[in-house]
């Protein structure tokens, strides 16, 4: 996949050669976004919405592409890999880091820059609280449907969308 992408990357920049690059993707798209940002090099910026982990210490500390990174309230995606050599280091999901600066959505829809790993654990935590409230709630009135499940919820490509343009909108209005 990738020679034909940099053959056609390339034959752009020819045609205009102050063409700017900028790369984006959602989930596995969002992971190779970052791939291929990394490999061609000549990138103006790369935005990701919940992208897995990528890289590791040094594709991390070498990663010179500036980018935003979305991550709206409880992704599970955002979160993986789980694995690898240094799994009981929790901060680091083993030895795999994110790119980019991070935009968290939190439960709430507001957008937070770079906000702390306590500041993105405890709105999980409530909207778990609630999550489990609202079922019990539905079961005592049995009432047996789906179970929703926010860490899955919140990796649809909808809500990002929705939650972002509505964090616009309000800036907009603050403004």
């Amino acid at each position: 996949v990738w020679e034909p992408l940099k053959s056609y990357l390339d034959r752009l920049k020819e045609k205009k050669p102050t063409r700017t690059f900028w790369f984006t993707g959602h989930s596995l798209g969002a992971a190779l976004a970052t791939l291929a940002a990394d490999r061609y090099g000549d990138v103006q910026g790369l935005y990701t919405f919940g992208s897995p982990l990528v890289g590791d210490e040094g594709f991390a500390r070498d990663f010179y592409t500036s980018g935003y990174r979305f991550v709206n309230n409880n992704d599970v995606v955002a979160r993986i890999p789980l694995w690898g050599p240094n799994t009981l280091n929790l901060m680091k999901w083993g030895r795999y880091e994110h790119v980019g600066l991070l935009k968290y959505i939190d439960e709430t829809g507001k957008l937070f820059d770079n906000p702390s790993m306590l500041e993105r654990v405890q709105p999980g935590v409530r909207g778990q609280i609630q999550l489990f409230r609202e079922v019990m709630n539905q079961w005592s009135n049995g009432e047996f449907g789906d179970i929703p499940i926010d860490c899955f919820n919140d990796h649809a490509p909808l809500y990002y969308a929705l939650r972002i343009w509505n964090c616009y909108e309000q800036e907009l209005q603050d403004f």
